[in-house]
């Protein structure tokens, strides 16, 4: 478990960083970087461990959500579709409006769903899963296809984590998610697997789409994953189709589904302050296995208490 939980955040951070040498232009580097998208993912992460119900998960991700806010000088950052959606949302938290309607309904990018990642590596129930990526998604981006795209990034990397074969990745998701324009897209990434398809057709606005949406996104790390076994090839497949956040998904869903011996150890040596991600997974193994002990003790426990009553 804990190979595939370390393979799973290594796996995004070098999906991240492999996506942004394509979309800059860059052939290679000595190193990879950890990008923003990761570093955000770390943040739920952290709120995870820091939480006991949802409800107190929500708070603290938005306090640290607010943290980065103050961060950010405004006028020298150069922002993402989602880290502008995020930042927009932390103004309206820190302005007094809820958390409840602090979300900006007009986003369609894929921020909430790359940073969902944790969530799915943390949480034991594919109910829990649901409602925590919910729960994550909504306070900044809360448009229907982007708390889909969150559900669909924590159930998948579950699934994978769990040893749920890719192949039928696309049939679970399909029969969680409320969205029809979700599950339409999802069931043709999967269609388009099987089929002798030009990639460049599939990945293009003839079939999935241009990958701008978060759905389109989702669907290109799908149809990625589904289409390769090796996380190198799946990885660089979905960087190649520009479309923000689809190899970032598609390395947490490939490394969740090899483990961290599935990775290139080339790539695995270039990323830097690769320390955050080891920590964070050490972590969350410790907290499932801690609450895996727990529930065990308490069904001892309701046994003894039902023998001494009979």
């Amino acid at each position: 478990m804990q190979n595939k939980i370390t393979g799973a955040l290594l796996g995004m951070a070098i999906g991240e960083a492999l996506e942004n040498n394509v979309l800059h232009g860059i052939a290679d580097t000595e190193e990879l970087k950890i990008g923003e998208e990761t570093l955000m993912a770390l943040r739920v992460g952290e709120a995870l461990l820091e939480s006991q119900t949802e409800e107190s998960f929500v708070i603290s991700f938005a306090n640290k959500l607010k943290e980065w806010h103050s961060s950010i000088d405004p006028q020298t950052t150069v922002f993402t579709p989602s880290s502008q959606t995020s930042f927009a949302a932390c103004w309206k938290m820190k302005e007094g409006v809820s958390l409840e309607d602090s979300g900006i309904p007009t986003a369609t990018d894929s921020g909430s769903a790359m940073r969902a990642v944790p969530i799915g590596l943390y949480c034991t129930q594919p109910e829990q899963v649901v409602n925590y990526a919910i729960s994550a998604s909504g306070i900044t981006h809360s448009h229907e296809l982007c708390l889909c795209g969150s559900v669909a990034a924590a159930y998948i990397t579950h699934l994978a984590l769990t040893g749920v074969s890719s192949g039928v990745w696309a049939n679970e998701l399909v029969k969680i998610n409320y969205c029809k324009e979700f599950k339409d897209i999802i069931k043709l990434a999967a269609e388009n697997t099987g089929i002798d398809k030009p990639v460049k057709y599939v990945m293009s606005d003839k079939c999935l789409g241009s990958g701008q949406l978060v759905h389109e996104t989702v669907a290109f790390a799908l149809y990625s994953c589904m289409r390769y076994t090796r996380y190198d090839f799946a990885v660089m497949l979905a960087a190649s189709s520009h479309s923000p956040g689809a190899a970032t998904l598609t390395g947490a869903w490939m490394g969740a589904k090899l483990g961290q011996e599935g990775i290139p150890e080339a790539w695995i040596s270039k990323l830097i302050n690769k320390d955050k991600l080891l920590t964070m997974a050490d972590n969350i193994i410790k907290t499932k296995h801690q609450a895996i002990s727990q529930s065990s003790l308490a069904v001892v426990q309701e046994k003894q208490i039902v023998q001494k009553a009979v």
